[in-house]
């Protein structure tokens, strides 16, 4: 019995290292199998504790980081990071629990071919909702696997995920198939020379290598030089502070002004003139309209524009308010909402008024309390003094509109953690959006790998859509990606520092952009057809 829960631990071990920013990406598609293995051992009773275990191994693995230690920690944070760890891994019994049902239903061949749609329909209902996390999504785990990872422009991350679990099954088969073998007297090379030993080995090797054929087709679609030589471009600054998160929301905000537009003159010093300048979430930490003045006089002035993160406030007086809007302590009868945001401000030659994105996918129980607007009275539940929670959640997805020698060109403003979610983002392309601008503050993690694992779901959302995304954090990642996920250009993280890049706008949507969640949505119909077939049939 020990030995099944090694297994299950050892699975969650190998999820955990394939995840990034560990090169070991390979080990998921085998990484399910010890727990596979167990499983097969455990007929008589639901195996939770040890589902459990390997979910919890997996997601400590690999977001350790979240409730990591910082100088300054917020104590909340910490303990939301423990927490999270403890309550994420029951979300993963919901797969493995109904794959367990239908193995004993309808039999372990029956099982094993709809578990590919059991985990997909579970991932991809577990990223919709107030509750979403999709950052453990497996297809995640591929994104340094370069050529392999391109068919995300087919089917997102999760065509990757279902390719994996595939593979995992596959190996399953395998190490069933070869147990049986050797139990009968035969070695490992008899495996590999009978019909079923070379049809699982082929199929393997199939998923392993198929889509790599796939990417080397299509990176030459996507020459970063060829696609500069045939598209109209735009010149991008992107500023990079390093300002400690903890103390930013009560320092100097006209110093912190100081030192964006500081290192953005040096930038156009040394680089030449951009198109616009783009600074990280909540650069801007307050809504009062002489800082929008003030950026207003000095975008006129310097001849670009700036998208800047901004935390907005929008004023209602009692006859209008929102069912979500606080008192305002500082004026009777007035009340607010406030909203992470993206201002983007134009030279007044360009004739464009400010324009504002407000935030619509917010971080649960970091930014706001799920579903506080049916239950209004959660949303003082958590309201940290650094101010970043206690959010309101944007109601209009749009994108933001660059004026270019008589030209209106649409950039998608993607706000930190609304970069995890695949349809989301690539709607601002089907919205017209020519290129990606991902705002983020990830100092809160400093020295973590969560800088560089938020960075790297930019770079999936890069190759889903086959848009460029410049994306700008406040002490990093900063840099350039291109639609086949490159980086062309970065920042050195936690430095105060500015680059710019030269960004082609693509109008043409990939496959996936174009067609969605097609994929997932087929899965669950599936995985709910192979539940209520099981339920009906007796047990086996």
């Amino acid at each position: 019995k020990s030995k099944r829960y090694i297994y299950a631990i050892i699975s969650g071990v190998l999820l955990a290292l394939s995840f990034p920013p560990l090169p070991m990406n390979y080990f998921a598609f085998f990484g399910l199998v010890p727990l596979l293995l167990a499983l097969e051992y455990e007929q008589k009773r639901m195996p939770l504790l040890m589902i459990f275990l390997t979910f919890m191994v997996y997601h400590y693995g690999s977001n350790w980081w979240i409730s990591s230690f910082q100088a300054e920690s917020d104590p909340f944070l910490i303990i939301t990071g423990f927490a999270l760890a403890l309550i994420h891994p029951i979300f993963f019994m919901v797969p493995t629990v109904s794959y367990i049902f239908i193995r004993r239903r309808l039999g372990l061949n029956v099982a094993l071919c709809t578990f590919p749609f059991v985990w997909l329909g579970f991932e991809w209902v577990h990223s919709l909702g107030d509750l979403a996390y999709p950052w453990l999504t497996l297809g995640v785990t591929q994104v340094n696997n370069h050529y392999w990872i391109q068919i995300a422009d087919i089917s997102a991350v999760w065509g990757a995920s279902f390719l994996i679990i595939w593979a995992n099954v596959i190996f399953f088969k395998m190490v069933l198939a070869l147990r049986e073998s050797i139990n009968r007297g035969h070695g490992f090379f008899s495996f590999l020379k009978s019909r079923k030993g070379i049809i699982l080995t082929t199929v393997f090797l199939a998923i392993l290598f198929i889509p790599k054929i796939y990417g080397s087709y299509r990176l030459g679609d996507y020459d970063h030089s060829k696609l500069l030589k045939e598209n109209e471009s735009v010149k991008v600054g992107i500023i990079q502070p390093s300002i400690n998160p903890w103390r930013k929301w009560d320092s100097d905000l006209s110093k912190q002004i100081d030192l964006h537009m500081h290192l953005q003159d040096s930038l156009v010093k040394s680089w030449g003139q951009i198109d616009f300048g783009v600074w990280s979430e909540t650069a801007v930490t307050a809504s009062r309209k002489t800082n929008v003045y003030r950026l207003q006089r000095w975008v006129d002035s310097s001849g670009f524009a700036l998208l800047t993160g901004y935390a907005d406030h929008v004023i209602y007086d009692s006859t209008n308010k929102t069912h979500t809007a606080r008192k305002d302590p500082f004026m009777d009868n007035l009340y607010f909402d406030p909203f992470n945001s993206s201002l983007f401000i134009s030279p007044r030659h360009a004739g464009m008024q400010p324009q504002i994105y407000h935030k619509m996918r917010l971080t649960p129980f970091g930014e706001y309390i799920p579903y506080n607007e049916e239950v209004p009275f959660l949303k003082d539940l958590v309201v940290w003094s650094d101010g970043i929670s206690g959010w309101t959640k944007g109601k209009n997805q749009h994108n933001l509109v660059l004026k270019k020698n008589d030209d209106s060109i649409k950039i998608g403003s993607i706000i930190c953690i609304e970069s995890i979610y695949p349809d989301f983002c690539a709607n601002f392309s089907r919205l017209g959006a020519r290129m990606l601008v991902v705002t983020t503050n990830d100092a809160w993690y400093n020295h973590t790998a969560g800088l560089r694992q938020h960075y790297e779901m930019s770079r999936l959302r890069a190759i889903e859509s086959r848009r460029y995304v410049a994306r700008c954090g406040n002490s990093g990642v900063s840099g350039f990606i291109s639609p086949t996920g490159e980086s062309y250009r970065e920042a050195p993280p936690y430095i105060e520092t500015a680059i710019a890049g030269r960004v082609p706008l693509l109008e043409e949507l990939s496959f996936y952009a174009r067609n969605g969640d097609w994929l997932p949505q087929f899965a669950v119909a599936v995985y709910v057809s192979f539940l209520l077939i099981a339920f009906f049939v007796k047990k086996r």
